[in-house]
């Protein structure tokens, strides 16, 4: 009896520890496709698929450090009126919140205009073949954008809806 217990108990063991490994492994991967996904910037999308030469390598890397400097720079200055944002948030100022969060959509409309910029001055340095490329890539992830957007969406009208049901 004392030992189908220990037995019981050790295999209940192994596949209690199975799953908690199992669960951490496939955590750091999302996490590490996360950080893949989004390692060379937000214009990857946009030479996928383009054969570059050496020439247009060249310019796109002098258009992107230009660029590097500008965007960081407008994600520092979003940094503070971000983390008050959610520190008011946080202490369950939800006006004041609104507020700095209006004005951080502003700085970012500003980072979104430096983007386009960008990928104009990108666009340029490209030969007419790969601009061909690039436009229906720039096309493509704006769809997606837009379909992420749409989910996004969605899911904040659920949980508003969820907060605004009454509990019966």
């Amino acid at each position: 009896m004392n030992r189908f217990r220990i037995t019981a108990f050790v295999l209940s063991s192994l596949v209690a520890t199975a799953s908690i490994a199992g669960a951490q492994a496939s955590s750091t991967g999302v996490a590490r496709t996360a950080q893949a996904r989004h390692a060379k910037g937000p214009a990857r999308g946009l030479l996928r698929g383009l054969n570059l030469s050496a020439d247009e390598k060249t310019k796109l890397k002098e258009v992107n450090a230009k660029y590097r400097a500008e965007a960081k720079a407008s994600r520092e200055a979003l940094k503070p009126t971000l983390l008050e944002a959610r520190a008011l948030r946080q202490k369950g100022d939800t006006a004041g919140a609104r507020t700095l969060i209006q004005q951080a959509r502003e700085g970012q409309q500003k980072t979104r205009a430096l983007m386009v910029q960008q990928a104009g001055e990108m666009r340029a340095a490209l030969s007419a073949e790969n601009q061909k490329v690039f436009d229906a890539n720039v096309q493509k992830v704006s769809r997606v954008r837009a379909r992420q957007a749409k989910i996004v969406r969605g899911k904040l009208a659920r949980r508003a809806a969820a907060v605004r049901k009454p509990n019966a």
